[in-house]
């Protein structure tokens, strides 16, 4: 995924229906600081589109039942770890199910033009986007940010590899790095590795 260049937050959007895709891309395109890098119709064109157009932040909008919109978030989330992909949701609708699928958020679908674009900012800046802190039935309790910084330690990434992925300051990553490390009771990298496998982490990246 590409850095934020002087601030600006790139968007996919993943929408079936045309006239909710376009009225996405008229709020992101609206508001400063956001830049709509592209408009698919699906999850599997949006699933392609995202290596070309390195987003920052996926949205996803599509129809279908839940678990297709589940299975849909699952896959963009999949193809694109380093991204932060936001489901659009029915007001009352549970958010768990998308947020294990690997969403880092959601919003009502109700929700006023100034908070979509401000969801973006929020989802590229890993601050809370109408989610739980915490990802549901994680036996850890690791936030969502510690959960991306641990599979990545898993992987073998360093500090500064991290800091670049995920758009965070080194002494961020360290910060996260010691809170998740002292929540899984390890001291060293090979036994996060050793962890990551228990889980299954290293397979869901």
């Amino acid at each position: 995924m590409q850095a934020m260049e002087q601030g600006t937050v790139r968007v996919l959007i993943a929408a079936g229906d045309a006239l909710v895709r376009e009225g996405l891309a008229a709020i992101f395109g609206a508001a400063a600081g956001v830049e709509v890098v592209g408009k698919e119709a699906d999850a599997s064109g949006a699933a392609e589109r995202i290596h070309a157009a390195g987003p920052h932040v996926v949205v996803v909008a599509l129809g279908g039942t839940r678990d297709e919109r589940v299975r849909a978030t699952a896959l963009l989330a999949g193809v694109a770890p380093a991204a932060r992909v936001v489901a659009l949701i029915a007001a009352g609708e549970d958010a768990a199910p998308y947020l294990a699928a690997g969403a880092a958020g959601v919003i009502d679908r109700a929700a006023s033009s100034a908070a979509i674009a401000a969801m973006a900012r929020g989802a590229a800046e890993g601050l809370p986007t109408g989610a739980p802190a915490e990802r549901p039935g994680d036996p850890d309790g690791l936030s969502i940010r510690e959960s991306e910084v641990a599979r990545l330690i898993a992987r073998g990434y360093g500090n500064k590899d991290i800091a670049a992925q995920l758009r965070l300051s080194v002494k961020t990553v360290e910060t996260y790095k010691a809170r998740l490390m002292q929540k899984l009771g390890v001291a060293t990298r090979a036994a996060l590795v050793d962890r990551a496998l228990q889980r299954g982490w290293l397979q869901a990246l």
